[in-house]
């Protein structure tokens, strides 16, 4: 399925820096900026975009800090670009 609008974008790079929209945060604050963005755009759902090389323990915290920050649909962004 592809997500093209209405949602927060949640990017996560390698050095571990969250973007949730356009601010940054780390993982303990994630839910808080989840719940803000979210507030502010008046949307449920978020699709988290992760570095391929951000291990996938870190991508599953940050979709449980999503669904912690209020977050309804928590979609996961992967590309068929080969490595």
């Amino acid at each position: 399925t592809t997500v093209t609008e209405g949602f927060v974008p949640v990017t996560v790079v390698r050095s571990g820096a969250i973007h949730v929209g356009d601010r940054v945060v780390d993982i303990s604050g994630a839910a808080a900026e989840v719940a803000n963005a979210l507030g502010r755009a008046n949307l449920d759902r978020v699709v988290v975009i992760p570095d391929r090389e951000v291990p996938t323990g870190v991508t599953l915290a940050v979709m449980d800090a999503c669904a912690a920050g209020g977050a309804k649909h928590v979609d996961l962004a992967a590309s068929r670009e080969a490595p």
